[in-house]
């Protein structure tokens, strides 16, 4: 809402540095003060603005004897955004203009949180003032869309983005490919080959910030979501210089940040400037042998199959394989409570024992349809791959596949459907689908490349849904989802020269047909390693 201000507001605000103390002789009949209107009309509420872009007002400014000559202007503008006006972020004002109407550039730096401009037109001769502010977004030059992370040297990291139909919201024009922005940023590439990245936000009201927290083999680099600016590497963000930096995994789960370290489970507060794990080494289960409760250690094979939030403090918000003991773990409210690692439920009737399922190695994890857990494994023994499925409600096992065929022996990346039963997966030249159900699963061809390898594969999922799916449900707050989410395989093809991402559409959730006259190539990159939506 527009807000005129009056100069008693502005004593109240004590600021007594912007203001000057006047003979108020408005109410004597010999000295009025002609009023001073400031006509805002078509002009909004709140400005959004990119970083280093333009920001144009005009306002007319008129008094009511028609004589403006002795006003003076003033454009004042906070450099710390915040939504109250009455905070300690009323001391940080620059002045940025000092004509009836502003264009300049604006240099602040991104944020979620509006910056204040206060405008102020003051009668020289009687100090007699008005006051009007409006907030100010700036947002990044760069908008939702896909974080393409690819390297070109075989030995360092990049981001390029994409935004477009298929991957922004409200996008109407031509696709837009930017390069190099975090070396563009940052003055070089990032050290080392990312293997994983997790977007997160955070919404506190005086935090607001976005964050990528990206993994490699032995390094832990965490980056700024608006900028692509490096915050902090290893332990300049992680504060325990004891822990062996061993990256497993990295996810957003229960509004916390959870790394998967040398197979143990970090939890990260989103909040926090800087990341303090809850550290849960050793990670410990009870298990009932005979009369005598006996405590076990485990450790993560490999991934961890998690849901995007939970907030019951019965059901799992994780699965993974122990491998040393041969059993399923899970763990239950949230990842900060970590005396609530448990065995699953045992259930003759079931299709499996998910406290005895010895001689099995992690290939995948990951939730499915009606946030079920689904775990591809492989026997150690006889290299046959089977699809575990465990029940999240009951803790329960619900399905056991037989994968058929060797297709999937050569697997070089998962994906599982949270809007359908299929588990698809990629070679380095040819895309399947397996279609779980029935007495057995089928395992379907469905697209064979004709140059080059695939070196990643996924599925796009917007941002927003990965931290909050309850968006994702009718009520307050719907956001509905833009077609494309759940609906698009994402194959990155590296040909020794250039990468290439291919989106290809998804027909039938349920059967796992594409199709292939929509597939749609994004072509410069170099080898794309991974990929990440962007909020």
């Amino acid at each position: 809402m527009k807000r005129y201000l009056l100069y008693m507001l502005l004593i109240l605000w004590n600021v007594s540095f912007f203001t000057a103390c006047f003979d108020d002789k408005s109410t004597n009949a010999d000295h009025p003060i002609p009023d001073i209107v400031i006509d805002t009309t078509g002009i909004p509420e709140t400005f959004k603005v990119v970083q280093n872009g333009r920001l144009s007002i005009q306002p007319k400014v008129t008094r009511d004897n028609g004589d403006n000559s002795d006003l003076s202007y003033k454009w004042m503008l906070n450099t710390i955004a915040d939504d109250n006006p009455n905070s300690g972020a009323k001391s940080h004002y620059i002045c940025i203009g000092e004509n009836e109407a502003l264009d300049t550039t604006i240099f602040l730096t991104p944020n979620e949180t509006s910056y204040f401009l206060w405008y102020q037109v003051t009668d020289n001769k009687t100090q007699y003032r008005r006051d009007i502010l409006w907030n100010v977004l700036v947002q990044s030059a760069y908008n939702e869309g896909i974080l393409i992370v690819e390297t070109k040297d075989g030995r360092n990291t990049d981001f390029s983005l994409i935004e477009g139909k298929q991957f922004t919201e409200g996008w109407t024009v031509a696709d837009r490919i930017s390069h190099g922005l975090y070396s563009s940023v940052n003055g070089s590439t990032m050290e080392g080959l990312v293997k994983q990245v997790c977007h997160s936000y955070n919404s506190n009201a005086q935090v607001k910030s976005k964050r990528f927290y990206c993994i490699g083999d032995d390094f832990y680099t965490l980056v700024d979501g608006l900028e692509y600016e490096l915050v902090g590497r290893n332990f300049e963000v992680i504060y325990d210089n004891t822990l062996s930096i061993k990256p497993n995994q990295i996810f957003y789960c229960n509004s916390n940040v959870v790394l998967v370290n040398d197979g143990n489970i970090y939890p990260f507060s989103a909040g926090l400037a800087r990341d303090y794990p809850n550290i849960q080494i050793p990670m410990k289960y009870a298990v009932q042998e005979g009369e005598t409760q006996v405590m076990k250690i485990s450790k993560v094979d490999k991934c961890v199959a998690f849901t995007h939030q939970s907030t019951s403090s019965t059901t799992a918000w994780g699965v993974w394989y122990d491998k040393e003991n041969g059993r399923f773990l899970c763990q239950n409210s949230a990842p900060y409570v970590k005396s609530n690692i448990r065995t699953l439920v045992s259930d003759t009737e079931k299709p499996f024992d998910p406290n005895n399922v010895p001689g099995l190695e992690t290939m995948y994890a990951a939730t499915g349809i009606d946030d079920n857990f689904v775990m591809v494994m492989r026997n150690t023994t006889t290299g046959a791959y089977q699809i575990y499925v465990i029940e999240r409600t009951t803790s329960k096992a619900k399905y056991l596949y037989d994968v058929p065929g060797k297709e999937i022996d050569n697997a070089v990346g998962y994906v599982v459907s949270e809007n359908g039963n299929v588990v698809y997966f990629a070679t380095s030249t040819q895309v399947y689908a397996i279609v779980l159900g029935g007495v057995s699963p089928k395992v379907n061809l469905l697209y064979t490349i004709t140059s080059g390898e695939i070196t990643h594969f996924s599925m796009f999922r917007q941002a927003w849904y990965l931290m909050n799916p309850r968006l994702y449900v009718s009520g307050v707050g719907y956001k509905t989802p833009i077609d494309t989410h759940e609906h698009l395989l994402l194959t990155g093809v590296w040909d020794g020269n250039e990468g290439t991402l291919y989106t290809i559409p998804i027909v039938s959730t349920s059967g796992g047909t594409i199709d292939v006259n929509g597939l749609k190539p994004y072509t410069g990159f170099g080898k794309i390693l991974t990929v990440v939506s962007q909020q």
